[in-house]
């Protein structure tokens, strides 16, 4: 389901947005995940919430508020390495270059999220900004679909987690140059 959280306010997009559009964007991600649960679309016990750009920071914010929310994907997200909250496992995609999310700001979220034996897992698109093209989409998309599976098959278990091994695809390798730092949980 996607919530069409921009049409809560007479906001345009692309224009700078205030407290008010955020609390109103909130509440329709709020108003999404209860009207999905009620509906039986998902396992009320079980979402999984994916987020891009501003949508990354109001997944965040929702998890912190809503114990059924057990896993993120933020994409060119904003990170809340300042909230004292404790997230599911989280799966970060974004761009070396984005400018939204500087790699120093990744790191600092990397760190909280050991520092509370949270699961996550990163990947750093090399040369891509805030914006991603397509075969970056791509990759997005089947990174994502792959960390909702595994975590379908097996409920992670809390631990600081071990480097993962990285895999070359020749196929996702011509499409795009990676550079990626990962950290994840045992599935």
């Amino acid at each position: 389901m996607i919530p069409h959280y921009f049409e809560r306010t007479a906001h345009v997009v692309g224009t700078p947005y205030g407290s008010k559009d955020v609390r109103a964007y909130t509440e329709a991600v709020h108003d999404a995940i209860e009207f999905a649960s009620a509906s039986g679309v998902v396992d009320s016990e079980r979402i999984g919430v994916v987020g891009w750009s501003l949508g990354s920071h109001l997944a965040f914010f929702r998890s912190a508020r809503d114990p059924r929310i057990k896993a993120i994907v933020s994409i060119s997200g904003f990170l809340p390495f300042e909230s004292k909250a404790k997230f599911p496992p989280v799966l970060i995609l974004q761009g070396s270059k984005d400018q939204s999310s500087p790699a120093q700001r990744l790191k600092e979220f990397q760190e909280k999220l050991k520092a509370e034996n949270s699961p996550f897992e990163t990947h750093v698109y090399r040369g891509v900004g805030h914006n991603l093209d397509l075969p970056t989409w791509y990759d997005v998309s089947r990174r994502t679909a792959v960390f909702f599976n595994d975590l379908k098959k097996h409920e992670p278990r809390r631990t600081k987690g071990r480097p993962k091994t990285k895999k070359t695809d020749d196929g996702q390798a011509k499409m795009q140059e990676v550079a990626s730092e990962t950290r994840s949980f045992p599935l």
